[in-house]
């Protein structure tokens, strides 16, 4: 949203960071909301169920970027290794969630490249 881009761009420094600490003005404003605890912790990341989602919703989006035939004529990685990973994963073999994420991705970009 443009108008809180600029907002936060017109925001003086000492309320965006000090002494290392960022969002020094969202902080200010959680205190009054929550918890110190949950103020204060360090940044949390979260997970997502990828190796599930690759099993399921996204399995034949994946097993199209990753067909034999586009990974042969992207000619970027080995067909059968793919193909190995691919079918370790569905099977539940293995989870390769995150390597086969990453060749679908790339098979993606390739793909538009080639476009």
């Amino acid at each position: 949203d443009a108008g809180v881009v600029a907002a936060a761009a017109a925001c003086p420094d000492r309320l965006r960071i000090r002494a290392g600490t960022t969002k020094v003005a969202l902080r200010r404003l959680a205190e009054s909301k929550l918890p110190s605890a949950i103020v204060r912790r360090p940044k949390k990341g979260f997970g997502i169920p990828l190796a599930a989602w690759l099993k399921g919703p996204l399995a034949d989006w994946c097993g199209a970027l990753l067909s034999e035939d586009i990974i042969r004529s992207q000619g970027l990685v080995e067909p059968a290794v793919v193909s190995r990973l691919l079918h370790q994963h569905q099977s539940g073999q293995r989870n390769h969630a995150k390597i086969l994420w990453n060749l679908c991705a790339l098979s993606h970009f390739a793909a538009a490249v080639q476009r």
